[in-house]
């Protein structure tokens, strides 16, 4: 943006500091680090160059840190995820046994409480069958 438009805009609030890049495309030809240093020599601080070099260099030693932890985020997630089926499996389990009990007092036979659990589960696995292919 240029400078004399940067007050028009009103983003920036008295004692902000505002930033100024200039990006450079050069020929595959040229030193990066020679016009670097050149730019360096006379402006002195006024100026800071970053090349584009430089980027990709944090960003792959980012990425290594990011794999050292990798590990780490995986085997927590591991054992979340192993704790919460057992929490759904323990509560599945009260609830079925407490499903099969209501059938019994209501009058349903042996066979009636499994054809009606088993009706359930299948019809509970093929839809969530069918919604997870979609």
């Amino acid at each position: 943006m240029p400078y004399d438009l940067v007050a028009d805009t009103k983003l920036v609030d008295f004692g902000s500091r505002v930033e100024h890049q200039i990006q450079i495309r050069l020929d595959d030809e040229s030193d990066a680090e020679v016009i670097k240093q050149v730019i360096e020599d006379i402006y002195g601080e006024q100026y800071k160059v970053n090349l584009a070099q430089d980027r990709v260099q944090q960003l792959s030693s980012l990425t290594q840190q990011l794999d050292q932890y990798t590990s780490i985020i995986v085997i927590i997630a591991v054992i979340l995820s192993l704790m919460m089926m057992r929490t759904a499996t323990m509560t599945m389990t009260w609830t079925v046994r407490y499903n099969i009990a209501v059938m019994r007092v209501l009058g349903l036979t042996r066979t009636q409480t499994v054809a009606v659990s088993v009706s359930l589960y299948s019809s509970m696995f093929v839809i969530g069958s069918v919604l997870g292919v979609v």
